[in-house]
């Protein structure tokens, strides 16, 4: 790392960190413009302005485990889960780096990070495919990719793929990673295998069917497919949640997605859709449970009833702003609010619950309750 990006993420570190009233900088840049004395030992030693950097970060209250996980920016997984890679390519003055990998049956995450010492970077995914040692290429898979940017001149994210194609359970996969096209990188990650549950039976609630079609559970996602009646021909949407142990999982934030396959069908002709759940787990469940609580279609509320709801949120600590929906007609509204990071998530789906039956009967659309209970005890 150069003098120059030093600089630089000091200062940002600084504006992101620092009370306005602290400035610690001025001391640590006088120490930086020291210069470094070579050593004519073959031993390499961290330079003055690595330690001094790594001193402002622990100053800032920063912990290393707070590094790490920052830079994973995973809500399933943590530093001890993935392989660290470490490969790196300069092609006109831009550094592509592979930081680390991650592989299970449901998923492979790649992480990445970019420079160019002279020129901006755009703030977007780069161009990218993967594939196996023998030539099959992995689907990107929507699981909230991680893009961040500390500076305009850097940027760093994680990369998601499907990794159902693989067969068998290989102890380790040998990947082929090209990034914006030039960018070629070649390494080996271990595999873990995943817990697959087969088709459970229907189960029957205010005359309609959900059943489970398939799950497969590794430690950084259960991912779930379920078909299910429908009373009409309009667009429902299932409300599911999977608990292990009776415990909720996924409740964060982006933390559960609809999968890719969003509006397939089954044999019969009923919907069906694919779900992920990003969490992990220290043990294996002994059961594991599938609970749609209720059938949906598509539904808008007025600024009143956002108001309400916005009330009751109050009244629970979490400020609420209501909103235009301006994407969808007709005029409707919706909340936008940030939870706190202490937030406990089993209580504020409570709370949630709460705040929409406050809220009242919507401008259109319809809800039917269940529940649907599925529960698979697991071997």
């Amino acid at each position: 790392m150069d003098q120059k990006t030093i600089h630089k993420l000091l200062d940002n570190i600084a504006e992101r960190n620092m009370p306005a009233s602290v400035d610690i900088l001025p001391g640590l840049q006088s120490q930086l413009d020291k210069p470094i004395r070579a050593s004519a030992s073959p031993l390499r030693y961290p330079s003055n302005a690595a330690a001094i950097l790594v001193a402002c970060l622990l100053f800032v209250a920063t912990t290393v485990y707070a590094i790490v996980q920052l830079q994973i920016q995973d809500p399933a997984l943590d530093e001890s889960m993935v392989t660290q890679i470490n490969l790196s390519q300069t092609i006109d003055d831009i550094a592509v780096t592979v930081d680390w990998a991650y592989a299970d049956a449901n998923r492979i995450v790649i992480a990445y990070s970019m420079s160019d010492e002279d020129n901006p970077l755009d703030a977007a995914i780069p161009t990218n495919q993967l594939w196996d040692s023998e030539g099959h290429r992995f689907l990107s898979v929507p699981v909230g990719y991680h893009l961040d940017q500390p500076l305009p001149e850097m940027l760093r994210g994680n990369l998601h793929y499907d990794a159902s194609i693989v067969k068998g359970e290989p102890e380790s996969l040998d990947l082929r990673l090209r990034l914006r096209g030039d960018f070629s990188f070649e390494f080996s990650v271990p595999f873990i295998p995943g817990v697959r549950i087969v088709r459970q039976p229907v189960i029957e609630n205010a005359g309609l069917g959900v059943n489970l079609e398939w799950a497969i559970i590794t430690p950084s996602m259960t991912r779930v497919f379920i078909c299910y009646d429908t009373p009409n021909d309009d667009t429902w949407v299932p409300s599911l949640r999977v608990e292990f142990d009776g415990h909720p999982i996924g409740l964060e934030p982006g933390a559960h997605i609809l999968g890719m396959k969003t509006n397939n069908e089954d044999a019969n002709g009923r919907p069906c859709r694919e779900h992920f759940f990003l969490d992990t787990y220290d043990e294996l469940p002994n059961q594991v449970t599938f609970l749609v609580r209720h059938l949906q279609t598509a539904t808008y509320y007025s600024e009143e009833s956002m108001q309400r709801a916005a009330e009751v949120l109050a009244g629970h600590g979490i400020e609420s702003e209501v909103v235009r929906n301006g994407h969808l007609p007709p005029v409707s509204y919706i909340l936008s609010f940030t939870l706190p990071p202490t937030i406990d998530y089993v209580e504020f789906d409570r709370i949630w619950d709460e705040a929409l039956l406050a809220a009242g009967e919507p401008l259109s659309g319809e809800s039917i309750e269940g529940p649907w209970e599925i529960t698979v005890d697991l071997p």
